[in-house]
């Protein structure tokens, strides 16, 4: 009686080792890390889907480079395991693999460009943190400071935007191996290849940090221009030569050359005009017959409605600090909120910042008389370009007209994303498609 108890035991115990063995690859690991799927292909079945959702059955995992990713939304496992994926490694990830009989169902759709991401990204957070400004949202500009150009700029510029807003929103990105973020897709002037204009959207973004050196302005009295300045006197120059020189021959790719709307009407009434975004977004957007003064360039500045746009999106706050405070009031202790919940407002910096808001003599609206800077508190200044003298005939405010410089540009629309959902862990990462 007891030799055929040891023989079932034997036998117990040799069936439990065979089915271990048999369901090992998927049930005694916690993690399965893949880069290529025929090396399971027993686990995973994997399709296509086009945009237009058209699916269709692949008998491989496609290439990094055929130009489709994995869809993680779309794609699951069954038994509670989770999937992850490394875009740049190429590499699957299966977590929680506890049970036998796991079976992953893999769907990969088109790479998304920028715009496709940012366009997909508002309609999943609903406008909270990325928000959809409509043709009509010229509605939030005072009348009064408004009157005699809003229907010529919106007939310009009716395209909606989409701001990212509030503390940390997801719009990190990588560029030129650093880190920058998201303002936002946006209205811009583009050249057509007949030598047309055209407005058009394309992403806008800025570097996080500035560059570690302040830039001085000194060219009080000349044209506007990027070509003519040496570059230690026009903040312009230095961005479009030799700063343009240290971005990487992939990423110089991927930035549009457009029109920047280098004039702000209400740059220099800062007591009275100017207080509203809206109005800053439009004075720096006039154009007229007789006005039309537009910086050509690849990289520029950003511009203070940049800044004002960037507020978080609750109600509370829009009330208090558009509607009842004007954006030059920021600096005020009680309205703090305003600037600490706006990602673009940099904390500890030791000097004020360039925008591209500049106020032309009026006689000739060529001649750049002062710009409007970001400071330290959040504050609006308005930095007045002719030099001061000294008693011997020296300039005694160079340190003065001195400010950071965060480089501001345009992407091109076939840029498209590799990798990342947008957080500061996990920056898109793009390439010029």
């Amino acid at each position: 009686m007891l030799d055929r108890r040891k023989q079932l035991s034997i036998i117990l115990i040799g069936i439990s080792i065979i089915i271990v063995l048999f369901s090992y690859p998927f049930y005694k690991k916690e993690e399965l890390k893949v880069n290529n799927l025929e090396e399971n292909p027993s686990y995973f079945s994997f399709l296509k889907v086009e945009k237009d959702g058209t699916e269709s059955k692949l008998d491989t995992m496609p290439d990094k480079n055929s130009g489709y990713t994995l869809d993680l939304e779309k794609s699951s496992c069954n038994n509670g395991a989770t999937l992850g994926f490394d875009g740049l490694l190429w590499q699957i990830k299966v977590s929680n693999l506890t049970k036998t009989k796991t079976k992953c169902k893999l769907y990969f759709k088109p790479r998304p460009t920028l715009i496709e991401q940012i366009e997909e990204e508002y309609q999943k957070e609903n406008g909270v943190y990325l928000v959809k400004h409509e043709e009509n949202y010229i509605e939030a500009c005072d009348s009064l400071s408004c009157v005699g150009y809003i229907p010529e700029i919106n007939d310009k510029y009716k395209k909606s935007e989409y701001r990212y807003k509030g503390v940390n929103p997801k719009n990190y990105l990588q560029f030129n191996d650093e880190l920058w973020r998201i303002i936002g897709l946006v209205n811009v002037k583009i050249h057509q290849d007949d030598g047309s204009e055209k407005i058009e959207q394309r992403v806008k973004i800025i570097r996080n940090s500035p560059l570690e050196e302040p830039r001085t302005w000194e060219n009080y009295g000349e044209e506007l221009s990027i070509n003519d300045y040496d570059e230690n006197i026009n903040p312009l120059s230095y961005l479009n030569k030799s700063y343009f020189n240290t971005i990487k021959t992939d990423d110089q790719n991927m930035i549009e050359n457009v029109d920047w709307n280098s004039y702000d009407s209400l740059a220099g009434e800062i007591d009275y005009y100017g207080n509203s975004v809206a109005t800053k977004y439009f004075a720096e957007r006039q154009i007229t017959d007789d006005v039309n003064p537009y910086l050509n360039a690849y990289i520029a500045l950003p511009y203070l409605s940049d800044y004002g746009y960037s507020l978080d999106n609750s109600n509370l706050l829009q009330e208090k600090c558009y509607l009842n405070n004007g954006i030059f009031n920021w600096n005020n202790e009680n309205l703090a909120e305003c600037r600490n919940n706006n990602w673009f407002y940099l904390t500890g910096l030791q000097n004020s910042e360039w925008t591209l808001n500049y106020f032309f003599d009026f006689r000739t609206f060529k001649i750049v008389t002062s710009i409007l800077s970001i400071n330290e508190d959040g504050s609006i200044e308005n930095v007045d370009l002719l030099p001061q003298y000294d008693e011997n005939g020296e300039i005694s405010d160079m340190e003065f007209r001195s400010r950071l410089v965060r480089p501001t540009l345009y992407l091109k629309p076939s840029v498209i994303v590799m990798n990342g959902d947008g957080s500061i862990n996990n920056a898109y990462v793009v390439s010029f498609n």
